[in-house]
């Protein structure tokens, strides 16, 4: 993993620490009812815990309504706005990462001329 990718998961980490110290240590205080800092009257809604269904796949079914789009109708207004699907598009990615990777393992710069060439030269090196 990179350096930023492990800076920005530690960055949650610590926050959903924090987030979880602060739960805790608040229930405590209002468990044994310190009035200095909270006050007497402060009674908080009780903690939900029911337990939902999970999705199968990790999906949600959510209403259908006037505004929502039916997903071929999405797909199709994608495809036509975007040429990353067309098969000239990804053939010519293709061979642009297949010159590159060959560009990058090649030996394009000679550091060890001592003395001025011309171009001629240079070529037939």
């Amino acid at each position: 993993m990179r350096k930023e990718d492990l800076t920005e998961l530690l960055k949650i980490i610590n926050d959903d620490y924090e987030r979880t110290m602060n739960m805790i240590i608040f229930d405590n205080h209002l468990l044994h009812r310190n009035q200095e800092l909270i006050p007497h009257n402060l009674i908080l809604p009780p903690k939900e815990l029911s337990e939902r269904e999970v999705p199968e796949f990790g999906l949600i079914a959510l209403p259908r309504n006037k505004l929502s789009k039916d997903f071929t109708e999405v797909f199709k207004q994608f495809c036509f706005s975007s040429l990353l699907v067309r098969r000239e598009a990804v053939n010519s990615f293709t061979k642009i990462v297949a010159e590159c990777n060959k560009v990058q393992n090649m030996d394009i710069f000679n550091f060890e001329l001592n003395h001025i060439m011309r171009i001629e030269d240079y070529k037939h090196i």
